[in-house]
C-alpha cells in the first residue's frame, strides 16, 4: 500500500501543476486554453531532445524545455490570442488549431510510437518492507517545490499581485496602471511552464506519444471543473481527489481507471454543481 500512497502523492502534485497552469490562464485570459495539454506533450518531447539527443543533464534539459515551450506559449498569446481581442469563440477555435498543429508536428518529427522518458533519479529504496522508486520520490519533491515557489510568487511579489488583480477584474487592473498585456503574456508563459514540468514528470511515470495531450487537457478540465472554475485552491484539492481515484484505480482496475475519476466528479457535482470552491457569477464577471 505504501507504493500506491507514494504514487498518489506524486501523481496528485503533478496534477496540481497541470491544473494550476490552466486555471491561471483561464483566470487572466478569460478563455480555456485548448492547447494546454499539447504544451504538456511538447514540453516532454523538448525535454527528450535536450536530454537524449543533445545529452544534457536532467536539470538543464528540463530548464531548456520550460524556456523553449514557455516562449512558444507567450508568442501564441501575443500573436494569436491577443489579436482576437479576447473573443471567446474565435479564441477557442484558434487554440484548437494550435493543438492540432502541435500534435501533427510531433507525429511528423517523432512518429506515433509510444516511448518513455528517463527518470529524474534512478534506483530504488527500501521503506520498511516496500521497494519505492527513487524517481517517483524525486518527482514528488520537485513538484512540491515548484508549487510552493508559484504560491510565494503569486502571493508576495508585485507581479504576482498584478496577476491576481487582473484575474479578479481586468478592466479595473488596467485603470490602476497594471500592464494587462504583459500580465497576460506572463500568465500564459507560467501556465505553459507548469504544463511542461507536469508533462516531463507524468510521462516518465506513464508513457509519451503525440496523442497524450488530449488526455492531459481532459484531466485538467476535469480538475478545474471539480475544484471550481478559476479557483487555484479548488484545483489543488480537486487534483488530490482525481489523483486518488487515478492511482488506486490504476492499481486495482487497470486501464479503466478514468471511469472511476469521471464517476467521482459526477457524484460530487451532483451536490456541488459549481465545484468545490466555485462561486456563482453574473455575466460581467461580478460575484452574486
Amino acid at each position: 500500500m505504501l507504493d500506491i500512497f507514494i504514487f498518489w502523492i506524486t501523481l496528485s502534485l503533478n496534477y496540481v501543476l497541470l491544473a494550476t497552469g490552466l486555471t491561471l490562464t483561464i483566470s487572466v485570459m478569460r478563455v480555456v486554453n485548448m492547447a494546454h495539454g499539447n504544451f504538456y506533450m511538447a514540453g516532454a518531447y523538448a525535454f527528450l531532445v535536450f536530454s537524449e539527443k543533445a545529452h544534457m543533464p536532467y536539470g538543464i534539459a528540463l530548464l531548456l524545455a520550460i524556456l523553449f515551450v514557455g516562449a512558444i506559449g507567450m508568442v501564441v498569446e501575443a500573436k494569436l490570442y491577443r489579436r482576437l481581442g479576447g473573443r471567446i469563440e474565435p479564441s477557442i477555435i484558434c487554440m484548437c488549431g494550435v493543438l492540432l498543429a502541435l500534435e501533427g508536428l510531433a507525429t511528423i518529427l517523432f512518429g506515433p510510437d509510444i516511448r518513455g522518458l528517463p527518470p529524474m533519479v534512478a534506483g530504488t529504496a527500501m521503506i520498511g518492507k516496500t521497494v519505492v522508486s527513487m524517481g517517483r520520490l524525486a518527482v514528488a519533491v520537485t513538484a512540491l517545490c515548484v508549487i510552493t515557489a508559484l504560491f510565494i510568487f503569486l502571493k508576495y511579489t508585485r507581479m504576482g499581485k498584478s496577476i491576481r488583480a487582473t484575474a479578479q477584474d481586468r478592466e479595473a487592473a488596467s485603470l490602476m496602471g497594471i500592464n494587462v498585456k504583459l500580465v497576460s503574456s506572463l500568465s500564459m508563459g507560467i501556465g505553459t511552464a507548469m504544463a511542461v514540468i507536469a508533462g516531463v514528470q507524468i510521462t516518465a511515470v506513464y508513457s509519451l506519444s503525440p496523442f497524450v495531450g488530449i488526455t492531459a487537457l481532459c484531466t485538467s478540465i476535469l480538475i478545474i471543473t471539480l475544484g471550481g472554475m478559476g479557483s487555484i485552491i479548488g484545483a489543488f484539492i480537486a487534483a488530490f481527489i482525481i489523483g486518488l481515484s487515478d492511482s488506486f484505480g490504476a492499481s486495482f482496475i487497470g486501464r479503466y481507471h478514468h471511469l472511476l475519476s469521471f464517476g467521482t466528479v459526477m457524484l460530487i457535482l451532483l451536490f456541488r454543481p459549481l465545484g468545490l470552491m466555485g462561486t456563482r457569477v453574473e455575466a460581467e464577471g461580478k460575484e452574486k
